[in-house]
């Protein structure tokens, strides 16, 4: 349901290759808009460059997902049965949570998306709202970068072992945290996910290896990397890596997902 554009040809625009540290590669975007949402997912393939794929586990610090409110969760799951997409959920049966019906899966480079059924308005879209969920090693830390630097303000889990939330992520033993905020100036729902009690195995990889997940931030007033600032203040950037670390300054309002696709 969401809108796609395709993939343009190949550039290699300096600001962009040197912002990655990619000098001498070459990249292509496709864009994915999610209706009523502030957010894009930026499909973004590489070329003339080393690329090393990644697949992380659920539980893998750095693992990320996408997490998606549909209004018909039926008529999503026809197609993807239909398309062979891989089920991370135990049974590969959506489960009943508390805030409605919900299945995990994985895309094949590695990338998860989760979807929720909500109730919605009579005439809305099958896609309601968008949301992330990132899997991190330590949660004190990466709430200490996001609420110092950033801005966020969080709500603060505890370890628990919901059965019906481990069927969802396709586990049968473990414990796991979730911490939420929004982001700042938005209705952009945020989670980060700490596990124990499993075998958990930090993700590593570059900026051009498939299955590399990132989220870009931006101020209201600032184009793209900062260009066009009317006010000449400098732009504030965050950039969320596929090692579970994250940098970053500000509060920002809008939101652009980056995706790293296979060839």
């Amino acid at each position: 349901g969401t809108q796609v554009n395709q993939p343009r040809p190949y550039i290699n625009t300096p600001e962009i290759v040197n912002l990655y540290n990619a000098v001498g590669a070459q990249y292509r975007v496709g864009n994915a808009f999610v209706p009523e949402s502030p957010m894009r997912a930026e499909l973004v393939e590489w070329n003339q460059i080393d690329r090393k794929p990644v697949q992380p586990r659920y539980q893998d610090p750095g693992a990320a997902t996408m997490v998606l409110g549909v209004h018909d969760l039926d008529a999503i799951m026809a197609r993807v049965k239909k398309s062979g997409a891989p089920v991370v959920t135990t049974g590969g049966e959506p489960v009943m949570l508390a805030d409605g019906r919900a299945i995990l899966l994985k895309d094949p480079d590695g990338f998860f998306v989760e979807l929720v059924e909500r109730k919605a308005p009579a005439g809305a879209s099958n896609l309601i709202d968008v949301g992330f969920a990132f899997t991190v090693s330590e949660t004190d830390r990466m709430v200490h970068v996001f609420k110092d630097a950033l801005g966020f303000e969080f709500t603060k889990g505890t370890f628990q072992a919901d059965k019906t939330r481990l069927k969802l992520m396709g586990m049968s033993k473990a414990q796991f945290k979730e911490t939420t905020s929004l982001v700042p100036g938005t209705a952009f729902h945020v989670s980060f996910l700490e596990f124990k009690g499993i075998d958990r195995t930090p993700v590593h990889s570059r900026p051009q290896g498939p299955g590399f997940s990132g989220t870009a931030l931006a101020d209201r007033g600032h184009g793209r990397h900062g260009e066009g600032s009317r006010s000449g203040r400098r732009a504030r950037g965050f950039a969320w890596g596929g090692t579970g670390d994250a940098q970053g300054r500000g509060q920002h309002s809008a939101i652009r997902h980056h995706r790293r696709a296979r060839q």
